[in-house]
């Protein structure tokens, strides 16, 4: 998948996952058009919000880390506002059942979008977030 066809993606708010690759090249072609926030472990969720709500405030803001997982996503939702936000990370089988829903949530809203990768299988409880995702290389996954 190219650079137009992720950027097409994107604009239709889809999610793009890819089987064994890392994600980061996207992150690098994409992160002066939209707000990208790129991690290679999607997990532990709680320092990953509060990671992107320093990135789209410009801050750091040590007061987050007391703050709850609910409270952290109210306030990425108001500092974002109308922006659109990618969300890109590798290891999405590494996704636990609290962080699925954690991010599943970010996913029901329409400006935040997400570019992940797997290499390994998934657990059971990660396939209703990943039935959201285009496979972008489908063919390499199945060979």
């Amino acid at each position: 998948m190219n650079l137009l066809q992720t950027q097409k993606k994107i604009s239709e708010s889809k999610n793009i996952i890819f089987y064994n690759k890392s994600v980061y090249e996207c992150y690098n072609e994409l992160k002066d058009d939209y707000i990208c926030i790129y991690f290679n472990e999607p997990t532990p969720v709680k320092v990953r919000l509060v990671k992107i709500i320093n990135e789209i405030s410009g801050d750091n803001k040590p007061s987050l880390n007391r703050l709850t997982v609910a409270e952290l996503k109210d306030i990425l939702i108001k500092e974002l506002g109308y922006e659109r936000l990618v969300i890109i990370f590798n290891h999405f089988e590494r996704l636990t059942k609290r962080t699925v829903q954690v991010y599943q949530s970010l996913n029901s809203l329409k400006n935040i979008q997400f570019i992940c990768s797997f290499s390994d299988s998934l657990n059971r409880e990660v396939y209703s977030f990943y039935s959201q995702f285009e496979l972008a290389n489908k063919e390499e996954y199945e060979k």
